[in-house]
């Protein structure tokens, strides 16, 4: 194999991850500076965070590409810290208890599969990585419905939205480059079409923010 392919596989290995990763810095600057995570919805970043923990089992088990193995564990971390700023900043008690109750069953389920895991790694790493699609195909709907309900995309990163859908474009392309199967095409044809709605809700929403603004003055 020649080093120009080598190095174009490498580059479409990794850098859809790191994306992926940097794509929440932008978002848990903007909790950090408005001293709020309300922009947020709490269930995308919890499916995110099953996601993720889906992920990192899947492709622990089932040996996947070096990069995988090694930057899964920093998303799971990040994504853990935009959780944990929904908790602090947070004044409802019945939401935080309810953030701890959840996270702890996940962390459970999590341990009993990953013991599983460790007696049949093929079956339970097919099945979990199977469910990790499922997961990342619905993830983002919570955050439309969101923006939907209040009419607002006020304390959403656009930037966040932007790195994960430049990552989503990347897989897509290493998938018709390099023949991958269907499901990492699906997953970056998913990412642009979610793109696709938050982009609109951005446009209407901070159209009527903006018109609410001068009727006010």
């Amino acid at each position: 194999m020649s080093f120009a392919i080598c190095l174009t596989a490498q580059f479409f290995a990794w850098s859809p991850l790191v994306l992926y990763f940097v794509s929440l810095l932008p978002q848990i600057y903007t909790n950090w500076r408005q001293g709020s995570a309300d922009g947020v919805s709490h269930r995308m970043v919890f499916l995110l965070i099953t996601g993720s923990l889906s992920s990192l089992l899947y492709e622990q088990l089932l040996g996947l590409p070096l990069a995988y193995r090694i930057v899964r564990p920093f998303l799971v971390v990040m994504s853990c810290t935009v959780a944990f700023q929904g908790y602090y900043y947070t004044t409802k008690s019945d939401l935080r208890r309810n953030m701890i109750l959840s996270y702890t069953i996940l962390l459970g389920v999590f341990l009993c599969a990953a013991i599983a895991g460790f007696f049949q790694p093929q079956v339970v790493g097919g099945a979990i990585g199977w469910f990790a699609a499922l997961i990342y195909a619905i993830y983002p709907l919570p955050q439309v419905y969101k923006n939907y309900q209040r009419a607002s995309t006020t304390g959403l990163n656009f930037g966040f939205l932007t790195l994960v859908f430049v990552g989503n474009l990347i897989e897509m392309t290493a998938a018709m480059l390099f023949r991958l199967p269907m499901q990492s095409m699906v997953h970056g044809i998913r990412g642009m079409l979610y793109y696709s709605v938050f982009c609109y809700q951005f446009v209407i929403y901070s159209d009527r923010e903006e018109s609410h603004t001068k009727n006010r003055a």
